[in-house]
């Protein structure tokens, strides 16, 4: 992602923007920038809440389960699940990410002009 000042020159050459033209695009492409930065620094503290919650449900639900199983019913299941992590390891090397609709990263933070 470019930054505002980066933004700035590309659409000065190619748009021959005046100075005029430059001097008021600027601090609308700079408060764009911080905007979109605060959302994606909000969406990834949503992100890690969600997955904390999310690993939190599961270690609950593991935890029933296992009290229910055998111990060897245990080793099975930990088996399967090992063996389902392994295919979504594999699936992620070959399609090179994420599954399903993951959010791209956040752009990297500007540098103060």
């Amino acid at each position: 992602m470019m930054t505002p000042d980066q933004q700035l020159a590309h659409m000065t050459k190619m748009l021959d923007l005046t100075a005029a033209q430059q001097a008021k695009l600027k601090p609308i492409l700079v408060a764009r920038d911080q905007k979109l930065r605060a959302i994606w620094k909000q969406h990834a503290q949503e992100m890690r809440q969600m997955r904390e919650q999310f690993m939190a449900a599961n270690k609950e639900s593991k935890d029933q389960v296992d009290s229910v199983l055998t111990p060897a019913q245990q080793e099975k299941m930990h088996a399967m699940m090992q063996k389902r992590m392994e295919r979504m390891r594999q699936w992620k090397q070959m399609h090179g990410g994420p599954m399903h609709g993951a959010p791209p990263p956040p752009p990297p933070p500007t540098q103060p002009q």
